[in-house]
């Protein structure tokens, strides 16, 4: 490489690896929002534009309607609702119609130093819950569950033991997590 071009290859650089972080941050928040610990430094979640249902997400919604949820299907054709107060999608994958993900995104937005913190913090949440993992999703906590079923119309029975499990995993995690805490000079 000769030595001028050098200066072109770090002005790209930096031109393109802001805009890319830039990118990939505002799609992940776009799609879930974000939520933190503090209700103070929480923007208002973005709206979730309603999708007709297929007749796969129809008993999804079905049932999520039977136990007194409002769900919404989104752009991504993934099922919205709020579960006491968290924000839950049901991730539906078309390739596999017997398995479906539960997922409460950004429960907790991390500090600049908190990941290690909430990476022990989630280990203890996915040895502990049955069913539950935790992940770190553009600086958010996430919890999840995923589980198996063989029809469609047995989705009701594995449901609701996966919304408990979802439910705990969240609050062992927001138990146990302690942001770091700055220390005063």
């Amino acid at each position: 490489m000769k030595l001028s071009a050098v200066p072109a290859i770090l002005l790209c650089l930096t031109m393109t690896v802001p805009a890319m972080a830039q990118s990939a941050t505002r799609s992940g928040a776009a799609l879930f929002g974000s939520r933190s610990s503090s209700p103070d430094d929480q923007p208002a979640p973005p709206p979730v534009e309603e999708k007709k249902p297929t007749a796969a997400q129809q008993v999804y919604i079905d049932h999520l309607t039977e136990l007194g949820l409002d769900p919404k299907v989104d752009e991504d054709g993934d099922i919205h609702y709020v579960d006491e107060g968290i924000d839950c999608f049901i991730i539906i994958d078309n390739e596999d119609e017997q398995f479906f993900r539960l997922v409460a995104p950004g429960i907790v937005k991390l500090g600049l130093f908190d990941n290690i913190g909430a990476t022990d913090d989630i280990e203890v949440v996915c040895r502990s819950v049955k069913c539950a993992k935790g992940m770190i999703v553009d600086n958010h906590v996430w919890i999840s569950v995923e589980s198996f079923f063989e029809t469609r119309e047995d989705f009701a029975k594995v449901f609701d033991r996966c919304r408990g499990s979802l439910a705990l995993g969240v609050e062992t995690f927001l138990e146990i997590y302690e942001p770091v805490r700055k220390e005063k000079d």
